[in-house]
């Protein structure tokens, strides 16, 4: 069975003109890319494009408040594997503004 989702991302975009490079950052387990990626704002201002794609597994963290997380596993156990393929090319990416 294949099933297929919409990818969602975060990301900083320089505001100068030209190529830059791209740093693709993963978020831990219960993180959310969007508040992740606020530690890379001092590189998009360096002209470095970050990009942080959100985990396609959401999870409760707190289940009052309703906060929610997401992780990267697909499975428990022995069986457990993140999921990353097709995530990261495999040579660099640069980005033009």
């Amino acid at each position: 069975m294949q099933i297929s989702h919409t990818v969602y991302y975060s990301a900083q975009v320089s505001d100068r003109k030209g190529l830059h490079p791209l740093l693709m950052v993963l978020h831990g387990f219960g993180q959310v890319a969007r508040q992740f990626i606020k530690v890379f704002e001092p590189l998009a201002r360096k002209g470095i494009l970050v990009a942080a794609p959100q985990a396609a597994h959401h999870f409760y963290t707190h289940l009052e408040e309703g906060q929610v997380g997401f992780s990267w596993l697909t499975g428990q156990g022995p069986t457990a594997r993140f999921h990353f393929r097709g995530l990261l090319p495999a040579e660099g990416i640069c980005y033009r503004t």
